[in-house]
């Protein structure tokens, strides 16, 4: 059984008590109440996502965030501990050996995180962004995979080589397909959110396009903000997973064996397959 540190608890009762209160008041008591009862967590979460920034706008809507995590909260610890065993599997590791799962109300920026708590390597999910349960079990296995990946990395990673992150984001989105099957297809990449039924199959058709965009910018990793950071190709998000998923599955390797690779040795399957492909 994963460790889990499920903060929900705590933001219930921050939530309960500042109703009433200003948004200024609710974030100077989201520092000094729900952050102050986990001062390392939220340390080792912030240096994860790379801000500090706090949830200012979630904290004017607190009431409906509450009960929004309340729904989360019932849902996920049980999903977090299947996914985790069923993830840990699918990558050939043993019971056991994964990340810890840290379960809070984060800043609205992005469903979940991999960073460092203490030695530990951590997965930080974020509850406000929680839909229902079966997209939550596909966004769990993604970032679950990425944490058992960082805990098990056979060699340092090649931080600077952009084809690394698309590795990366690849062996997750296949992990995730490995361990939740026969979800729509765009749930594999956005979760449940609505309002992206066609984007898959524009990728599809557009898939040449990607993989040139991609072919530029793994020579400049700026250019890697359009296809998995906040930019966007042609008006589509997020084209990067779907093109990295593409690529991790025409290697045609097992997910253990996938996971296993030398970094360095990841990053360059990629840059071959862009580059000859």
């Amino acid at each position: 059984m994963p460790r889990i540190i499920d903060t929900s608890k705590s933001f219930d009762a921050f939530a309960a008590s500042v109703e009433m209160e200003t948004p200024l008041i609710r974030e100077l008591r989201w520092r000094d109440s729900y952050e102050a009862e986990y001062p390392d967590v939220f340390a080792a979460f912030y240096q994860a996502q790379g801000s500090r920034e706090r949830p200012a706008g979630m904290l004017h809507n607190v009431s409906r965030v509450r009960l929004h995590v309340q729904q989360a909260a019932t849902a996920l610890p049980s999903i977090v501990e299947e996914v985790d065993a069923a993830v840990g599997k699918a990558l050939g590791f043993e019971p056991g050996e994964g990340p810890v799962h840290v379960l809070l109300v984060g800043t609205a920026g992005a469903n979940a995180v991999v960073g460092r708590l203490g030695d530990d390597v951590a997965v930080f999910h974020s509850l406000e962004w929680f839909q229902a349960p079966e997209p939550a079990k596909v966004a769990a296995a993604h970032e679950t995979a990425h944490g058992w990946h960082q805990v098990h990395l056979s060699g340092p990673e090649p931080v600077d080589d952009a084809a690394w992150p698309v590795f990366e984001e690849g062996l997750a989105v296949q992990t995730s397909r490995a361990v939740v099957l026969d979800r729509p297809e765009e749930e594999y990449f956005w979760y449940g959110l609505e309002g992206f039924e066609g984007w898959a199959a524009w990728c599809v058709e557009n898939s040449a396009k990607l993989r040139h965009r991609l072919h530029h910018a793994l020579s400049d990793s700026a250019k890697l903000g359009d296809m998995f950071g906040s930019g966007a190709v042609s008006g589509h998000h997020r084209t990067g997973y779907h093109v990295a998923d593409a690529l991790v599955a025409e290697m045609q390797t097992s997910l253990p064996d996938l996971a296993r690779l030398a970094p360095a040795d990841a990053a360059s399957a990629i840059r071959k397959a862009v580059y000859e492909g």
